[in-house]
Parts: C-alpha cells; sequence; structure tokens
C-alpha cells in the first residue's frame, strides 16, 4: 500500500509543477501557428480563400497572410502565454498591437475571412503528450 501513497504523491507533486512544462507547451503552439500559417491554411487545415489577382501583382510571395514567410508580422507577432493554475495549465495565443487581424478573422466587405486563430489538434494532442510524459514519468 504505501508504494501506491508514494506513486499517488509523486503524481500531485508533478501536477504542482506544472509551470514546469510551461515553455515546451508554449513552443509546441509557437511553432505550429508558423507551420499552419506557412502552410496557408487555418486551424482546422482547411486551405485560405486565395488572394485577388490585383493583390498577388502587388506584393511579395508567399501565402495568404504571410507575404514575407517567416518574417511576417503574422507570425513574428504572435505571442502564446501559458501558465499553471493548481494542476491545470491554460494556454492563450494572440496578436498584441495588431488590431489588424480581427479583420482577416472575419472578413469584410473587400475581403475573405481567412482566420488565422485558433490552435490545430495536433499541437493540441502534442502538448497533451508533453504534459503527460512530465506527470507520468
Amino acid at each position: 500500500m504505501n508504494s501506491i501513497r508514494e506513486r499517488t504523491q509523486l503524481l500531485l507533486d508533478r501536477l504542482g509543477r506544472l509551470n514546469e512544462v510551461a515553455e515546451p507547451v508554449r513552443r509546441i503552439f509557437v511553432d505550429g501557428k508558423r507551420e499552419q500559417l506557412l502552410a496557408g491554411v487555418d486551424a482546422q487545415g482547411v486551405a485560405f480563400a486565395p488572394l485577388a489577382p490585383s493583390t498577388l501583382r502587388r506584393r511579395n510571395v508567399g501565402p495568404p497572410l504571410v507575404p514575407h514567410g517567416s518574417q511576417s508580422r503574422l507570425i513574428t507577432g504572435y505571442v502564446v502565454t501559458v501558465e499553471a493554475h493548481g494542476t491545470e495549465l491554460t494556454v492563450d495565443g494572440d496578436w498584441p498591437g495588431l488590431d489588424w487581424v480581427k479583420y482577416h478573422a472575419s472578413g469584410t466587405k473587400h475581403m475573405p475571412k481567412r482566420d488565422p486563430g485558433g490552435f490545430r489538434e495536433q499541437d493540441k494532442a502534442a502538448a497533451a503528450e508533453t504534459v503527460k510524459e512530465f506527470v507520468f514519468k
């Protein structure tokens, strides 16, 4: 019985230290967003609407929303925060200071909706696996 109690205590101790996996989890979501945007798809993997011919004539190459590839503001300005609250992690991704992102997310009269927000399922799964490995190691 002592071994079960000890094992349970170890698990509880690790659950109380989830802040130790905050950075690896944050990195998963940052890297995932970069991959997503460079692929020109939303968080569900659906391709963004193609760019208008008039837009293509006056812009750099690159998928919709990221004309400068990895150096585009939508990638460099993306901030993920991961906070531990007891036995729970909260993850938030946003573009602080890039107020124009909301127009892409909702679309406008002259621009189709291309929502860059959300988290990919594979990133959620990778983050959950990272936490699981930490807790049950």
